[in-house]
């Protein structure tokens, strides 16, 4: 079984607030879970390029998790209705890297113009 010696580090959000009733705490911790679910389903289907006898499983399993991490985000944010939504950088989806990566593995003749 090849081993696998790059590491991944984790994504970390970070949010600061000075309201006192501790609603942001849940926030923090919602939007910490997803963005931990979203890196580990991106990992995976990184993975999956490696074990291709298991691709489908795997991406199925990501799928999941990141639909539900990204439920959770929606949430996180929904519950503190106070503190606008900010706008965060952009993730790349499961879809978009499993499209990507389809998109990268066909070969496609060049279009030609049609008169």
């Amino acid at each position: 079984m090849p081993r696998f010696s790059k590491e991944f580090s984790q994504p970390r959000i970070m949010i600061s607030s000075t309201r006192r009733n501790g609603s942001s705490r849940y926030t923090s911790a919602i939007l910490g879970i997803a963005a931990t679910g979203i890196h580990r389903s991106i990992k995976l289907i990184s993975f999956t390029s490696q074990v291709k006898s298991a691709q489908d499983d795997i991406t199925d399993i990501a799928e999941n998790v990141s639909l539900n991490t990204s439920i959770s985000a929606a949430v996180g944010w929904a519950g503190d209705n106070e503190t606008p939504q900010p706008k965060l950088p952009a993730v790349p989806t499961i879809h978009d890297l499993s499209n990507k990566d389809h998109n990268d593995n066909q070969t496609t003749a060049p279009r030609t113009q049609q008169s």
